[in-house]
């Protein structure tokens, strides 16, 4: 196991070891620390995958349970007022009474939330459980499928049952290869490998981009993550700032797992020691430092660069407040990874680190750059990552390309190639060439059309573009418009991404290899191009006639 150690001066303090596991759909471990086979409960990170029968059996349109309380059946809230509410609206709107919850009763997990019920004179209640949203939503579709609502939470219930269908959908495993326990609110919990629990959270993530229900759930909890967790948790932190690219469940014992919307990931951790990295408040004053440690888990699980190193050491140093009340870091508790085992991860493609660079350079992230050209400086040619560059000044200008090839020369270390005298009459019968393979059968009408528009602008197109650039020799055609794939949708022009989309296939690119390069590009982009260039990549494969 990897090592989390926190420090307190010049001392270590404390000592986590965790297992932490990256998936992908198909169950496949892009990375890796620790044993990710072991039995690990999910235990409340389940609760996305337990919420999604509520919409696929109709309750939510039944009941018309709103998109925030659908996000609340999802999370492990702190009791705040705007918890309780939605809690108490769900029964309501399903006919049920608060006595049926079978979570049992405790304080709100919010400092200021149990202080104000105290204060009012009340106490602690079913409603303030921090899974109380769950079983809401277990009760509610008790009654919506006609089922005795008393005792649900037992394992023999058909709503229990139903929960382990959930578990083995997602995972693929059978029955007897999940084990169950009784969680702390009552259900039943679950418990796989830590890769299952990966795999499931990245399947989940790659149904959200087709499947109606599984979108509803992910949008619910992304739209609405103050109701997942609350003030200053983890969950509702990460969503808000992931801004819809992944969504993140905490579960007690120290369990962390999510998935990558746009990237078909999922990850998962397990800390052993789990219940000092539960961050869902019990022992309140450690939940800032247990928030930390789980985001600088993830931003190191999450992606097999092993990029945002420097974001990572940002997100594990937080303030601390100590009992006097002072504010600061001289006696603070910092957290870092140990370094007696690294991430495994499986050497990435050239191609993939190519894709990469065309989208950070469009997203104009110097750390993301300089990242990933030290990646291509170990795993692509020379020429290969200077035509991507060079290419890139047609799509993003001539100051970006100029920076980007002094940043790779530094990086690099590598000299700039002698001097070749250029031919124009080269040029043009080498763009009238490729122009002429990217574009097929609308070559011709490419021409005119943009010649409509200003005569210099199709000669620039075809003489600069497709013959001084993107004919050049170093890298293949279809591997430049794979690369121009990637670019264009970080900027965000589905015009032009058709035509490039388009040429990829008519140059002999795979759908999976679009594909690939679509995902890369989605990384970078915003939520809104992110999903103009995915309507725009359906278009294109749409049968003709098809096409909207």
């Amino acid at each position: 196991m990897d090592v989390v150690e926190v420090t307190r001066g010049d001392l270590v303090e404390a000592r986590h070891s965790l297992r932490v596991v990256v998936a992908d759909h198909e169950g496949t471990v892009v990375a890796s620390i620790g044993d990710v086979e072991e039995l690990t409960y999910y235990r409340s990170a389940a609760k996305p995958l337990q919420a999604l029968p509520l919409v696929e059996e109709g309750v939510c349109d039944r009941f018309a349970l709103s998109d925030a309380e659908l996000a609340l059946c999802c999370g492990s809230h702190e009791g705040e007022p705007e918890h309780v509410a939605g809690v108490r609206s769900i029964l309501r709107k399903a006919g049920l009474e608060e006595s049926l919850l079978r979570c049992g009763a405790h304080l709100p997990f919010s400092p200021e939330a149990s202080r104000a019920l105290l204060a009012s004179g009340g106490q602690a209640a079913r409603v303030h459980n921090n899974c109380s949203g769950k079983h809401a939503g277990m009760l509610a579709l008790a009654a919506a499928l006609g089922w005795d609502p008393v005792d649900y939470h037992l394992p023999e219930h058909p709503v229990q049952l139903r929960m382990l269908d959930e578990i083995r959908r997602w995972t693929g495993l059978n029955s007897e290869e999940i084990r169950t326990g009784v969680d702390g609110c009552g259900v039943v919990c679950f418990a796989v490998p830590l890769r299952d629990i990966a795999a499931s959270f990245a399947r989940f993530a790659v149904a959200a981009a087709r499947d109606e229900g599984e979108r509803r759930v992910v949008s619910a909890m992304t739209t609405h993550a103050f109701m997942v967790g609350g003030t200053g948790r983890a969950c509702t932190d990460v969503m808000r700032q992931a801004a819809g690219r992944a969504f993140v469940k905490v579960g007690a014992e120290g369990v962390y797992a999510g998935g990558a919307t746009q990237r078909g990931l999922g990850f998962a951790i397990k800390v052993a020691d789990g219940g000092r990295c539960s961050c869902i408040g019990r022992v309140r004053r450690r939940a800032p430092r247990c928030r930390s440690r789980a985001r600088a888990c993830a931003l190191r699980a999450w992606h097999p660069f092993e990029r945002r190193r420097r974001r990572a050491a940002q997100a594990r140093e937080p303030d601390r407040v100590q009992h006097a009340g002072r504010r600061g870091r001289a006696d603070s508790c910092r957290v870092r990874f140990g370094q007696r085992h690294r991430m495994t991860t499986p050497a990435p493609d050239s191609l993939e680190v190519l894709l990469r660079l065309s989208a950070v350079l469009a997203s104009r992230n110097d750390e993301e750059l300089d990242s990933t050209m030290h990646v291509a400086a170990e795993r692509c040619g020379t020429h290969a990552v200077e035509e991507v560059i060079l290419q890139s000044y047609l799509f993003l200008g001539y100051p970006i390309a100029l920076n980007a090839m002094a940043r790779w020369r530094a990086i690099s270390g590598v000299r700039p190639p002698e001097d070749a005298a250029a031919d124009r009459d080269e040029w043009l019968e080498r763009g009238q060439e490729v122009c002429g393979s990217v574009y097929g059968g609308q070559y011709r009408r490419l021409r005119a059309n943009v010649r409509r528009l200003h005569p210099d602008m199709e000669r620039w197109m075809v003489e600069e573009g497709y013959g001084k650039v993107l004919g050049r020799p170093g890298l293949s055609v279809q591997d430049r418009e794979l690369c121009i794939v990637a670019q264009l949708v970080v900027l965000d022009v589905p015009r032009q991404l058709h035509s490039h989309l388009r040429g990829a296939l008519n140059v002999g690119a795979a759908d999976s290899a679009v594909d690939a390069a679509l995902r890369v590009g989605l990384e970078f982009a915003q939520p809104e191009a992110g999903q103009r260039a995915s309507e725009t990549w359906q278009s294109v494969r749409a049968p003709a006639g098809q096409e909207g």
